[in-house]
């Protein structure tokens, strides 16, 4: 009995002992992962009470820095591509951006771990936007602050955006329902997943009004996506049960809609194929498509050579057309071929009943001998292989030659083997397209319109000062290469430069390289940058973008100092490019001699930057120089 009693109370010593030791484990966890946020650009309030079997916690955790916050959060992804990926799109943000979005995001936490299991039961609420962002929306909704509750404060202190997690990385969001005042109703429900699966039941967006002219919905229901990624290999799945969309004028439904992706990647290209089907779809009371599925696959993409391209557009020392032909000379090494077959059944077009057969395919090889951007005159320098397949029941055949014939457009079809099927195929040959075995486009007709920018350029004095020019050439639809110039009128120098101004533009992400063979570097001033005004004899904080060029041994006065600035106008076609332009010298060495310049002065220009210098306004027409001058 003695024993027996013995056992148990060193089994009781054990399990008592044990708990203590598995506080103490838990208790130093928290710490550990408390200082790690702390150090990281958040700050943490945390306030716990560690009990034999569990811990319970609560707090709040503060985002003050976001760019610390940013790199400690993508350390923690895994997947390498989503990793760089985010990063990428987050360098773009300008300091001013990320502190308006970030700076002060607050959530509230409560917690509870099982000392013995280590289960753990978090829940997180969103209780505080970003200061600006905070203050930016109180603004807004001012007028609503002594009738009824502004919509986000609602959300916040409600702690209506409530996330839980457990120990395994599983997660729920609460249901949420709010709306915004005079603009829609949002609903969204069961919300749930895990790292590698996310299902949504339902989500709805509508206007708050519902009359003839602004009356809008969007709806989607049962939403399951599915990802999985390792070294090598991912795959993506989504399926949604069903999509409708309904606006004064238009309305669309689609049953069913799945899209399943893979792709496996060595260390420089990368492979795969994606596909699209659904059951049905409704567009307004024109179409019922039925059953329907799309296939594409590629092989061997130069991946990383794209990645390099692209990167070069937001890199402001790597030439863009250069990685541009290193990646077609990529394509055209691997022998690119890109091929896609469908098929559908059943569609109704306006009463009328189409492809009771329908099937399709395309293939697209590239070039294996694809000359540089410059040098492509043709499509047959770009593609080496285009063919494409339709077969199609015979009544629909004749039906769309019928409804096609009163556009007065020729469109014919071909037999095949079996009677009750027709085909259309076009097709690349070395002497031109043949359509249905027929030439329809010679050799000669596949060349690419040559575009002679020489015609879009421009070279000459811009504003009142002539000692500091601009001109510009458009290098392709995209871009436009803004070049600047500058020759002082003074005796004796010791150093000048020339700066340029962009009141449209916060950050250099449409400058996308700069080029100079008479400053030793060329400086960028971003909004929110302290920049140095000697005009006030202060620092001022930017509101746009500056880029200056600067010499300190300057000290030729004939000399002529210039930069070009390339600049992607790809959204900007409609508009003007507005440019501050000014160059200014100092004379450091000989006192006897005029002290400095600028250029213009205050009686050339009365226009001021945004460091109360005067310029030349240099302002560029986009819309003529993209329109062939017109």
């Amino acid at each position: 009995m003695k024993k027996i009693f013995l056992g148990i109370v060193i089994v009781l010593i054990t399990i008592v002992g044990g708990c203590y030791g598995f506080k103490f484990a838990v208790n130093s966890k928290i710490e550990s992962k408390i200082a790690e946020l702390n150090s990281n650009g958040f700050i943490v309030k945390n306030e716990q009470n560690s009990q034999k079997f569990e811990t319970l916690g609560s707090g709040q955790i503060e985002v003050i820095y976001p760019d610390k916050v940013a790199s400690y959060l993508f350390s923690k992804i895994e997947d390498k591509d989503l990793k760089k990926s985010l990063e990428k799109q987050f360098s773009l943000l300008d300091r001013t951006t990320k502190d308006e979005l970030f700076e002060g995001l607050t959530f509230e936490y409560d917690f509870t771990i099982n000392n013995l299991t280590s289960k753990l039961d978090l829940n997180v609420y969103l209780t505080k936007l970003s200061t600006r962002t905070t203050y930016n929306l109180a603004q807004t909704y001012s007028y609503y602050a002594n009738t009824q509750k502004v919509w986000f404060e609602e959300l916040l202190k409600e702690k209506k955006l409530h996330l839980n997690i457990d120990e395994k990385g599983n997660y729920k969001l609460s249901d949420i329902n709010f709306v915004i005042p005079n603009k829609a109703f949002f609903t969204f429900r069961n919300i749930f997943g895990d790292k590698s699966n996310m299902k949504i039941g339902l989500i709805k967006i509508s206007d708050v009004y519902n009359d003839a002219y602004t009356k809008g919905s969007l709806v989607i229901d049962n939403i399951n996506m599915n990802y999985l990624s390792n070294k090598d290999k991912k795959s993506s799945k989504i399926n949604i049960e069903n999509l409708e969309f309904a606006d004064s004028k238009d309305s669309f439904k689609i049953k069913n809609l799945a899209m399943d992706s893979n792709s496996l990647m060595d260390k420089e290209n990368i492979s795969g194929n994606s596909k699209i089907s659904f059951d049905e779809a409704t567009v307004g009371k024109t179409a019922i498509l039925n059953k329907t599925s799309m296939d594409i696959s590629f092989d061997k993409i130069p991946f990383k050579k794209y990645e390099e391209m692209m990167d070069s557009l937001y890199s402001n020392n790597v030439d863009f057309e250069k990685q541009y032909d290193e990646f077609l000379k990529a394509l055209s090494q691997n022998g690119i071929t890109i091929s896609s077959k469908g098929e559908a059944t059943n569609y109704l077009i306006l009463e009328k009943k189409y492809f009771d057969t329908l099937k399709y395919e395309a293939t697209l090889s590239v070039n294996k001998n694809i000359p540089s951007i410059k040098d492509i005159k043709s499509i047959k320098d770009i593609f080496e292989v285009v063919k494409f397949t339709v077969d199609m029941d015979s009544q629909s055949a004749t039906n769309l030659i019928g409804d096609l014939s009163k556009e007065d457009a020729k469109f014919t079809f071909i037999d095949t083997a079996d009677n009750n099927i027709k085909r259309f195929e076009a097709q690349l040959k070395t002497d031109g397209i043949y359509v249905n075995g027929i030439k329809v486009l010679d050799e000669k007709e596949l060349e690419l319109p040559s575009k002679n920018y020489d015609v879009l350029s421009y070279d000459g004095v811009s504003g009142a000062n002539t000692q500091v020019t601009s001109s510009y050439e458009l290098i392709n639809d995209n871009l436009l290469r803004v070049t600047f110039k500058y020759t002082p009128n003074m005796e004796v120098i010791s150093a000048g430069g020339i700066a340029v101004s962009f009141p449209q533009l916060k950050d250099a992400s449409k400058i996308k390289a700069h080029n100079t063979n008479s400053f030793d570097k060329i400086d960028y001033y971003t909004a929110g940058n302290e920049i140095y005004s000697g005009m006030l004899g202060e620092n001022v904080k930017a509101e746009y973008l500056m880029i200056e060029g600067w010499d300190n041994n300057w000290t030729d006065p004939k000399t002529t100092k210039e930069f070009s600035l390339d600049i992607d106008i790809t959204d900007m076609k409609s508009s003007y490019l507005e440019i501050n332009l000014r160059g200014g010298a100092l004379n450091e060495t000989d006192s006897t001699k005029k002290y400095s310049e600028l250029a213009p002065d205050e009686n050339q220009s009365f226009t001021r930057d945004q460091q109360s210098y005067p310029v030349n306004i240099a302002d560029i027409d986009l819309y003529t120089i993209t329109n062939g001058g017109k």
